[in-house]
């Protein structure tokens, strides 16, 4: 099959992109014919197989102001590039190229699927843009006006919409009035340690006895930096020993909440490191030397975060909303706190550090769970079959109208 992933940029590294990488490396790998458009790829954070088609159309991104002032010479971009594509398949992930997907497929003779991680945030959820400065709602405000109707008319003509969870799925039917396919993503389960030499402690330089508690992917507002530091606080009083190891991208916006927190919680700046970016090589190790990852995400739709962490045998902690109440065992692979209660959530991290017995039956369930659930491959397989079944059904319609007309 011909396949063809339209997405605005892979410029940040997380699981939104990473996703996109993993599934277009494994069907190349297949035999399917595989194309990746985008405006903008940072190659060292995302590697593709030599065989894959790359078009990069290049711009503004999403993120700044002026992409919006321009977006009819962005559309012109990507519809005249994929109008001249041959492929079996459009995939869209993210607004606004499930609009420009949408346009194409009015005039080609294709099917339209629309990879939905979540409604695109600025138009359909208050809470990612309510803290904002009075000029920046004012902007979003006008820019949902005109745009939201796009997101919506976009995605209501797919022909499928792919949901990563039932979280997102039921968001898809309350915005979108539409049915999603479920389809949970996955993680590699064939996990090998490399750096035979790497000694997280020992790079960081602290004690043998401290206890490493990983945070990963604060790149928004909702990804709960604010809680976070909450969290620690209470739990650094029960266990002095324990380290706050914030890794990954993180926005300007959240260290300067992570900033002023630590100032104001009055929390010893040795405690807390910054690792900044982590390179894949180091990525497991980093999750196998941590006693507890930390997920404080809000209503997560997915994330793969936690699901890396259960396969390295690291118990994770996260609140009972969105994705993670899917993918995590309450009890069984980690804990799941009560929404916002950070204590709750502290007592839960204090008691996995704690209990060495709880510790390591957390750490062997939590390894059978992602391999018998959420391997990639697996979840790669069911992909390929939704992507079959469309085609084979398509083309069943196709004869059965033949044979009416004879």
């Amino acid at each position: 099959m011909k396949i063809t992933f339209v997405t605005t940029h892979l410029r940040i590294y997380g699981g939104g992109s990473k996703f996109l990488v993993d599934y277009a490396n494994e069907l190349i790998k297949r035999g399917h014919d595989i194309t990746v458009v985008a405006q903008k790829i940072n190659y060292k954070h995302f590697q593709f197989d030599k065989d894959i088609k790359i078009i990069e159309i290049g711009g503004l991104l999403p993120s700044s102001v002026l992409y919006w002032f321009n977006f009819i010479g962005i559309k012109k971009k990507y519809v005249n590039i994929l109008n001249k594509l041959s492929t079996d398949f459009l995939i869209s992930v993210h607004f606004p190229t499930n609009y420009f997907c949408y346009l194409v497929k009015r005039k080609k003779e294709l099917k339209y699927l629309h990879f939905c991680l979540e409604p695109y945030l600025f138009f359909h959820k208050k809470a990612y843009y309510r803290h904002e400065s009075f000029l920046r709602r004012v902007i979003l405000w006008f820019f949902r006006k005109i745009f939201a109707g796009l997101d919506i008319k976009g995605t209501q003509q797919a022909d499928e919409i792919i949901c990563i969870s039932k979280f997102t799925k039921k968001q898809v039917r309350a915005i979108y009035k539409r049915d999603g396919i479920l389809h949970y993503l996955g993680v590699k389960t064939n996990i090998t340690y490399d750096q035979k030499n790497f000694n997280l402690k020992k790079k960081l330089k602290i004690a043998e006895d401290a206890q490493i508690l990983l945070a990963l992917g604060l790149t928004h507002y909702l990804k709960g930096a604010k809680e976070l530091l909450f969290i620690y606080n209470r739990i650094l009083k029960e266990i002095p020993e324990a380290i706050l190891l914030i890794g990954g991208n993180i926005t300007k916006e959240n260290q300067i909440i992570i900033n002023f927190l630590e100032e104001k919680l009055k929390l010893p700046p040795n405690k807390i490191v910054r690792y900044g970016f982590i390179k894949q090589e180091s990525l497991n190790e980093i999750y196998a030397q941590s006693a507890l990852t930390i997920y404080t995400a809000i209503q997560e739709p997915f994330g793969l975060i936690p699901l890396e962490s259960m396969i390295n045998g690291t118990p994770v902690i996260a609140f009972n909303l969105g994705g993670p109440n899917e993918t995590i065992i309450n009890g069984k692979t980690g804990f799941l706190a009560e929404p916002y209660n950070y204590s709750d959530f502290a007592q839960k991290a204090i008691k996995i550090v704690k209990k060495k017995d709880l510790q390591e039956r957390f750490v062997n369930n939590a390894v059978r769970h992602i391999k018998y659930n959420f391997n990639l491959k697996t979840c790669i397989n069911n992909f390929e079959s939704i992507l079959i079944n469309i085609k084979n059904f398509d083309m069943k319609n196709s004869v059965s109208n033949l044979e009416k007309k004879k």
